[in-house]
């Protein structure tokens, strides 16, 4: 069962890596197009990226005994991340609209990468251990926002955003499951400034 939900996974990345690499050279006016095993393993890298963000936030909700409740206030770092997560909403919208597919990706890439793993992750890391007592707040803000990023991913990491979906639903938190929809947040679920 294992070998066969994994293998199943590998087949699903490689769909995910060829998505994204076509994605991001589809700006080519015209230029020969060079197969790179090197960026296909980047987006395996970055496939990744999401799933250990999804595993820290699993591995915190189960070490702070988590209660998921609507009424919890935001900070200054979920408020930073927030905007981030809207700005790049709106570039998503435009560059879509622009059928610019390789803009689109590199955005989400930003996001993802740059903005939500590097910088958001790392900050809540140190601050989970410097301030146990808002543990519940950092946490609801990390789950809330990485929702909105699979929302975002959606339809160019289907399978995996799927999965991470399913994931979060099994550790009895509410999802938003609209992912049939593009992009279906509006700019109030994004900006959460007081």
């Amino acid at each position: 069962m294992d070998a066969e939900r994994d293998s199943r996974i590998s087949n699903e990345l490689s769909s995910i890596c060829l998505i994204l690499h076509c994605a991001r050279i589809m700006d080519t006016d015209g230029r020969d197009i060079n197969f790179d095993i090197g960026r296909i393993k980047g987006y395996r890298n970055f496939c990744n990226k999401i799933w250990n963000a999804f595993n820290f936030i699993e591995f915190q909700i189960q070490k702070n005994n988590f209660v998921m409740t609507e009424d919890i206030e935001s900070n200054i770092y979920s408020d930073w991340i927030a905007r981030k997560t809207f700005e790049t909403y709106q570039d998503l919208k435009k560059h879509i609209n622009d059928y610019r597919f390789d803009l689109a990706s590199n955005s989400l890439y930003e996001l993802v990468w740059g903005n939500y793993c590097d910088w958001y992750i790392e900050f809540m890391k140190v601050f989970l251990d410097d301030q146990k007592n808002d543990a519940p707040k950092v946490i609801y803000s990390m789950i809330k926002e990485f929702q909105k990023i699979i929302t975002l991913l959606h339809p160019f990491m289907p399978f995996i955003t799927e999965e991470l979906n399913k994931k979060i639903k099994g550790l009895g938190l509410k999802t938003d499951n609209k992912f049939l929809s593009m992009h279906p947040c509006s700019r109030d679920s994004f900006i959460t400034i007081k």
